[in-house]
Parts: structure tokens; sequence; C-alpha cells
């Protein structure tokens, strides 16, 4: 699957407030840009969910085929990338952390470390965003349920943070769950049957590190941050990065 592109989004917001939000926050600039970088050079979009039903399920190459996903379930997802997507026609995958749906917290506190005094944008969607996104074609995964270590869990906590976000997330959108997405990165072979054990036919992670077992539940996505040009990104999109990504000299570097 040398063609396919998995990206790796958080946060979508004006240029005067994603300056404040830190390296996960990328410009609603930048982002039309970068979905014009892929769009003109031939890329097809599709959701996981449709990616792994039309293509991986039966062992086949989709071709040049670019998913968007976007990690958390941030409101600045459906008040600024959903109508970037619409204008375009284009769908995407969005990992939430089902505790948090609806809440008056901030998420980026929440999962991080805040810096900046919170807004309504810093808050999680609704259940009727999510309602209205999934309506539109917008695929839900699972991010958990409260954004933890996976691999500091005992058996049991790992199975009900990826069984309840799942079910959590099909009660609320009447639909099959299907996708996962581990937080930090965090994965490991036991995460990965877990996984499967709580129904999920794929994942991805953005990887921290070299090792990660391979597997359906382990694609590998490209980091989308608040520097990274269309030349970067474009630079970050090649077979090169991706080996390099998976060397040990990945280690000295530290973010992907």
């Amino acid at each position: 699957m040398k063609d396919l592109q998995i990206l790796a989004y958080h946060r979508i917001l004006p240029q005067n407030t994603a300056q404040s939000r830190g390296v996960l926050a990328v410009t609603v600039d930048n982002f039309n840009r970068q979905l014009d970088f892929f769009l003109q050079r031939g890329w097809r979009c599709l959701t996981l969910a449709e990616l792994y039903s039309g293509y991986l399920a039966a062992g086949e190459d989709p071709g040049k085929v670019l998913v968007l996903t976007f990690d958390d379930g941030y409101k600045d997802n459906y008040l600024y990338a959903f109508p970037a997507l619409k204008h375009l026609g284009l769908r995407a995958t969005v990992f939430v952390t089902t505790d948090f749906i609806g809440k008056d917290s901030d998420l980026y506190f929440a999962t991080r470390t805040r810096q900046y005094a919170p807004e309504r944008i810093d808050l999680s969607m609704s259940g009727d965003e999510i309602k209205e996104m999934n309506e539109y074609g917008i695929e839900f995964g699972s991010h958990t349920h409260t954004h933890p270590h996976l691999t500091a869990l005992s058996p049991d906590q790992m199975l009900h943070e990826l069984s309840y976000s799942r079910s959590v997330l099909e009660n609320l959108i009447s639909k099959e769950v299907v996708s996962v997405c581990y937080p930090f990165g965090d994965v490991n072979g036991q995460v990965i049957e877990t996984a499967r054990k709580a129904g999920y036919s794929v994942g991805v992670v953005t990887p921290p590190r070299p090792g990660i077992p391979r597997s359906i539940y382990t694609l590998r996505r490209t980091g989308v941050y608040l520097n990274d040009s269309p030349l970067k990104l474009q630079l970050k999109s090649t077979r090169l990065f991706s080996q390099l990504r998976e060397s040990r000299l990945w280690k000295l570097r530290g973010k992907s």
C-alpha cells in the first residue's frame, strides 16, 4: 500500500487562535492548502471504514487513497474542519474521547497540559454536532472513553475503555463503530488483541516510537502539526519518511 496516506489531525483553528494552542493546532488556511495539495495530485479521499470495507478486508491495495483523521473530538472540528470538508465534498474519520461528549470541560486540559484560557472551541463536540456530521458521512471511531495510557491499565480496565466507548458512540449515531485510535500512540500486542476482542475491525496509530507491531489495528498515520507547510507535508508523505520513522534513528528525533 505504497500510495496510501492516513493523516492525523487534532485541531483546526483560525490563525490568531491556533498560535496559542500549541503544535497540535493547524490553521484553517493551512488545512485548506494541505487538502488542495493532495486533491490536485489525484488522491481519492475515503473514511477509514470505507478503506477497510472496500479494500483492506479483502486484502486489496486501495491505490492512491487519502484518509483524513482527527483525534479527541474537539468542537473546532465541527466549527472549522467540517465546513471545509463539506465545501470540497470530502469525508473524514473522527476519533472521539466519549467521556467528554457535550461536557463543559476543556478537552485539552483533560488530555494534555493547558497553557491558555479555555474558550468554547476548546470543549468537545456535542452529541447533536456528532449526529449532524455522521448524517453527512463523517465516520466516528473510538479514542477510548477517558483518554488513558492503555498499556498502563489492567486487562479489565483496558477492555472497558475500548468496549464502553464503542457502545456510547454506537448508541449516539445508530451505526456500527469499526475503527479505533489509541491515545498517545500507546499500543502493544495486548492492546491490539483487546481492540479485536472489543469488536473493532481496523485501527490506526501515529507511531511515537519504532517497533510498534504491524497489523490491521496499527495502520500508520502521518501527524500534521502547526508549522507543517505543504512542502513539509509532501516530504512527510514519502516512503523515505515512513522508513525513517520505523528506524532506530527516529528515537533521536523524538516526535512523529
